[in-house]
């Protein structure tokens, strides 16, 4: 890259005009009414100003015999403002995560949530029970009848088929000329007949 040096040139870049179209356009050939298009030296010289201060941007000095001095200069501007990685967690807007710290993250992830915990990473149960508005639920439950509890040797964990004989218990036999004014308690109650 160099800038132009027969003697046609000005040692000063002449000033740039103001642009008169806000919408950049392109070159064609013309026809149809319309006139070829011509960059003019305006054009020559912006383009010239900013290849040149891509190599003065990358500290290259103008070398007229090389023809890869922009490529290096962009080779050297992108390795000198790439991308740094970084192995650690942090709030850097200009620092990427490298793929060890990713692979890091995501494993930690997985075994935080891993099934086999079934919820013992959550810290704080009581709130979270809360958030999920379980709360009436978890309620309720507590004061249900455990299924350990059994009734007349009938356990609660299913159906229950209940009798007379589970609400009375069994009959209850009545003496020979007792008084029926003394037996108060529900039940059946039965005498046996006289021979």
């Amino acid at each position: 890259m160099f800038g132009l040096d027969n003697p046609s040139g000005v040692s000063v870049m002449p000033p740039i005009t103001p642009a008169s179209n806000p919408t950049p356009l392109w070159f064609t050939n013309g026809g149809a009414g319309l006139a070829v298009s011509y960059p003019g030296q305006e054009w020559f010289n912006i383009v010239q100003a900013e290849l040149l201060a891509v190599l003065q941007e990358a500290g290259v000095k103008p070398d007229k015999s090389k023809l890869n001095q922009l490529a290096v200069a962009i080779k050297s501007i992108a390795a000198e403002r790439g991308i740094e990685l970084t192995d650690k967690l942090g709030n850097s807007s200009a620092l990427a995560a490298s793929q060890k710290l990713v692979s890091e993250v995501n494993d930690n992830a997985n075994s935080k949530l891993a099934k086999s915990q079934n919820g013992a990473d959550i810290p704080d149960k009581n709130a979270f029970v809360k958030n999920l508005g379980l709360v009436e639920t978890v309620n309720k439950a507590n004061n249900a009848v455990p299924s350990s509890r059994k009734i007349n040797g009938k356990a609660l964990s299913g159906d229950v088929n209940i009798t007379s004989q589970d609400i009375f218990d069994e009959p209850i036999t009545i003496p020979d000329k007792a008084d029926l004014n003394t037996y108060r308690t529900g039940g059946i109650y039965y005498q046996p007949s006289s021979a």
